[in-house]
């Protein structure tokens, strides 16, 4: 038996800016998480990138969670990544390969989440976004 370590195994879903992450009341094994930045359709800033590659360890670790809806908020689903996170990779090799590696973690993380996951597509899917709704478990 491993050691408990709480401060190491508490989730925090405060950390993320970006995505906004609810539990459903009704359900509480069902956590939603809706891509918060409606007025660019979602599209991913460097950041939202970066949650999104990372929030899966968080909720694989979560003994509450079953099932997460992953969705975006306002008409789209994400719209790919926006000009200034392309313009910001595409300046040097070395944030290529960084956003290449996010992607990468993104892929690899989601498919390993222990959670079933379902990607409830509310408008376009684009790039990233497209990449993020075909990884789901479940697709609506």
């Amino acid at each position: 038996d491993a050691p408990p370590f709480p401060d190491l195994d508490a989730v925090d879903y405060t950390k993320y800016k970006t995505i906004v992450v609810r539990r459903d009341d009704e359900q509480p094994g069902v956590l939603i998480l809706e891509l918060a930045r409606p007025e660019q359709l979602n599209a991913t800033s460097s950041r939202m990138h970066r949650e999104v590659s990372q929030i899966w360890i968080d909720v694989a670790r979560d003994p509450a969670v079953s099932v997460v809806v992953l969705t975006g908020q306002g008409k789209a689903f994400c719209a790919g990544g926006d000009f200034a996170m392309i313009e910001r990779n595409m300046a040097t090799p070395e944030a290529l390969y960084e956003m290449y590696e996010e992607a990468r973690s993104l892929v690899l993380n989601m498919i390993g989440c222990s959670k079933v996951i379902v990607c409830a597509i509310n408008g376009v899917a684009v790039g990233a976004g497209c990449a993020l709704a075909l990884l789901g478990d479940i697709t609506i």
